[in-house]
């Protein structure tokens, strides 16, 4: 298809407004007028007009906020060719329209197969040029249907990669959450039992604990009654050995 055919294809596709179009193929009508009439009066969705030398079946789709035919396709059925004309509106594809009317036409053509004898010539001709636009159609749908498909699998890719470094960003978090979360308690029992007692009073309580129990000593049940950490009381025992208080039996 030349760049001039590519360029006004491309401007009716954009078109703002409806626009009309046409094609037309030879066909040979083999039955009267009257019996077409009664034949195509069967056709659903159509209504029937005779004109002076040719039956139309006009088909309308949608209509404006006037109430005037918006969308709609219009079959002359004549007694040496058939031609149809129909509107593309702004919404809609001339390719995608088409393909439709493609499939309408071929209906038709199917429930007229004794009424009329194609051209096969000029029909392939016009279905020619059809196929090979539906083609260069269907192959850029799917080629956009592609690229946005690799663009989301990458997303999704690169999403799943921050996810992965934000879980392990959070598990780091935690940890360090609870390590500081147990530095607290540290500190706030360290501070607890600062406020509670002081070394000489912490001494005193020992000397207390050592003449009740004939000068001998629990740590742990020391710690659990006065609510102090074993290092501690640890600490002030050794002070008390170093500042000649205690003596270590050996």
């Amino acid at each position: 298809m030349s760049e001039t055919a590519n360029a006004k294809r491309n401007a009716i596709d954009d078109a703002s407004e409806p626009i009309g179009a046409s094609f037309k193929f030879g066909a040979k009508l083999k039955v009267s007028k009257s019996e077409l009439m009664e034949r195509v009066r069967a056709i659903s969705d159509v209504e029937v007009t005779e004109l002076k030398d040719k039956i139309a079946l006009v088909r309308v789709e949608s209509r404006d906020i006037d109430g005037l035919p918006y969308l709609f396709t219009i079959i002359y059925l004549g007694k040496d060719n058939i031609e149809v004309m129909y509107s593309v509106t702004p919404e809609l594809s001339m390719r995608k329209r088409r393909l439709e009317l493609l499939r309408y036409v071929a209906n038709v053509l199917t429930l007229l197969k004794d009424a009329y004898e194609i051209d096969i010539a000029s029909f392939m001709q016009i279905l020619d040029v059809f196929l090979s636009e539906i083609q260069e159609f269907a192959t850029s749908d799917y080629e956009t249907l592609y690229r946005k498909y690799d663009l989301a699998l990458s997303k999704l890719e690169d999403a799943k990669k921050r996810i992965e470094r934000l879980e392990e960003s959070n598990d780091k978090i935690s940890r360090k959450l609870i390590e500081l979360k147990d530095e607290r308690d540290e500190l706030k029992l360290r501070v607890s039992e600062l406020e509670k007692y002081s070394d000489d009073a912490l001494m005193l309580k020992i000397q207390e604990w050592l003449k009740e129990h004939g000068n001998e000593i629990s740590i742990s049940n020391f710690c659990k009654l006065y609510k102090v950490r074993e290092s501690r009381v640890e600490q002030i025992l050794n002070r008390m050995v170093r500042e000649g208080y205690l003596e270590v039996r050996r």
